[in-house]
């Protein structure tokens, strides 16, 4: 019983401190990265950290000012007029999608990276090859 207890403490701390939409927004971005492991799983768990990691940190660095100028350049929402759910959505939205494609990205560094350490001339004719 004191289990259960000490994690809704240590969650609710956290929704204190930071709230409620910075949590959605780490939340979508690890479930976007979690998607993407779903096609293009990590080969062990040092890799999977990496890419957790660094799919955190896009979401995090760059969610804000992505969904900002989502927000400046198209119309189909207002973030200052809309209400608080449809505005806590669509950040949620774009942190997820950040979340994914920066573990796809960073996932197909890795492969590449792999590949060159075994055989460099082909991995460069691999890439030469993309279309």
């Amino acid at each position: 019983m004191a289990m259960s207890i000490e994690s809704g403490v240590g969650i609710g701390a956290l929704v204190a401190k930071y709230g409620w939409l910075k949590l959605l927004t780490v939340g979508s971005a690890l479930g976007g990265a979690g998607m993407m492991a779903i096609f293009r799983p990590p080969k062990d768990k040092k890799e999977m950290f990496y890419q957790g990691a660094v799919a955190l940190g896009c979401s995090l660095m760059f969610g804000d000012v992505a969904a900002q100028m989502i927000d400046y350049w198209f119309d189909f929402i207002n973030m200052t007029t809309s209400p608080r759910g449809d505005v806590i959505q669509f950040v949620v939205a774009i942190h997820g999608l950040l979340g994914a494609f920066s573990w796809g990205l960073y996932g197909g560094i890795a492969a590449f990276r792999d590949k060159f350490g075994s055989n460099p001339i082909q991995a460069i004719k691999d890439v030469r090859d993309v279309k």
